[in-house]
């Protein structure tokens, strides 16, 4: 295995992700809802550790091989299934504990819609906006 060209692809994949925040971090700010902070650390601790993991390593030139893209995937797929819940668990509505936060993420990016929150109507537009954007992700990731 080639782990500097696991953690080249996977660093950069981790600082990419952290650009989804922006669009609901906006509508936070624009709608006062009080959840932008979350926004904003959760975006800047998944491209802390996205450039963290990728600067050390960004002048690697191998070719990945079949074994390091299925790590890769793994790493990925569990790496933004706990990345995307940090916002849910930073904000104050809802009020959601770890393992929730994760299951909100991880069920959005596998598509499988299952959800551990209830007043979902209630909820700040913005969060709902992240939720189904993680969606929107998901779906896409299963596309390509």
């Amino acid at each position: 295995m080639q782990f500097r060209v696991i953690q080249k692809t996977f660093g950069l994949l981790l600082a990419l992700f952290s650009s989804i925040m922006l669009p609901p971090l906006l509508l936070s700010c624009w709608e006062h809802d009080g959840i932008t902070p979350a926004f904003l650390q959760a975006m800047l601790a998944t491209l802390t550790a996205g450039l963290v993991l990728w600067l050390p390593v960004k002048q690697v030139n191998r070719e990945m091989r079949l074994r390091d893209g299925f790590i890769v995937i793994v790493l990925f797929w569990a790496g933004l299934g706990l990345l995307g819940g940090v916002p849910l668990l930073l904000s104050n509505n809802p009020q959601v504990s770890l393992t929730d936060a994760a299951f909100e993420s991880i069920s959005a990016l596998t598509t499988t819609g299952a959800t551990v929150m209830t007043g979902i109507d209630a909820l700040p537009r913005s969060i709902q906006f992240y939720r189904q954007e993680l969606q929107w992700v998901g779906g896409m990731g299963i596309i390509i």
